[in-house]
């Protein structure tokens, strides 16, 4: 039943740009969100599936039919097949600032917003995903904005740094741990080599000059043998 939610699921929720680059990055995690947060319904006419003033819960995107959508702030909208409504209720609590009404019977598509955020919550693309949820909430607050906003050029933005995952790393920090090691064997030597040669340098007594110097000879050999 994944498989058939992700190829039933996957065309539509894909028009967003979000949903573009997540799939790439995080297959497994796309497949869960068509399989567990999305759904299709059919909004009889007449209806309201977004009303002005309501907390909203789900993403929208619409399919096919006919229907307005209407706000204070602008003259009623003609929906188009593709277009993607509340969006940010995904990533930040939104509430609906317009209502959208079905003038026949619509087909839509939700992505249920609680779902995703805990599909989300388990990803390997969470730094990404919360870096994108940063910059909307920015945008958001920034702009004028209705439900039918998008954030199409944040995505490509957040997607397109490039990162390092867990095995670059690893493979990274035990690059820097060998050379911190390396470096330290190096200064260990050469702090022996001058405490060595200073001892044998300091006047002393025969017994005691042949000592150290012994011990420099022993270390000399020590040494050569190490590097080699």
């Amino acid at each position: 039943r994944r498989r058939i939610h992700y190829e039933l699921h996957a065309p539509v929720i894909v028009q967003l740009s979000f949903f573009q680059h997540f799939q790439k990055r995080d297959p497994n995690a796309f497949m869960s969100i068509c399989h567990d947060a999305v759904s299709q319904v059919i909004a009889a006419a007449g209806e309201e599936p977004l009303r002005y003033g309501d907390m909203a819960q789900s993403m929208l995107v619409f399919q096919a039919g006919r229907c307005i959508y209407s706000s204070a702030e602008d003259e009623d909208i003609s929906i188009n097949s593709g277009q993607i409504l509340a969006e940010m209720c995904l990533w930040i609590r939104w509430v609906h600032r317009g209502s959208m009404h079905t003038l026949t019977d619509c087909s839509i598509t939700k992505v249920n917003s609680h779902k995703f955020r805990r599909i989300v919550l388990q990803s390997q693309s969470l730094d990404r995903c919360r870096d994108y949820a940063t910059k909307l909430l920015a945008r958001v607050q920034q702009e004028e904005i209705s439900d039918l906003w998008t954030c199409n050029d944040i995505a490509l933005e957040v997607f397109a740094v490039p990162t390092m995952d867990a095995k670059a790393r690893f493979r990274h920090r035990l690059r820097r741990s060998s050379s911190d090691i390396a470096e330290m064997s190096i200064t260990t030597t050469s702090r022996m080599r001058t405490s060595l040669w200073s001892m044998a340098s300091t006047p002393a007594s025969d017994a005691t000059r042949s000592s150290r110097l012994a011990s420099v000879t022993s270390f000399r050999r020590w040494s050569k043998g190490s590097s080699r």
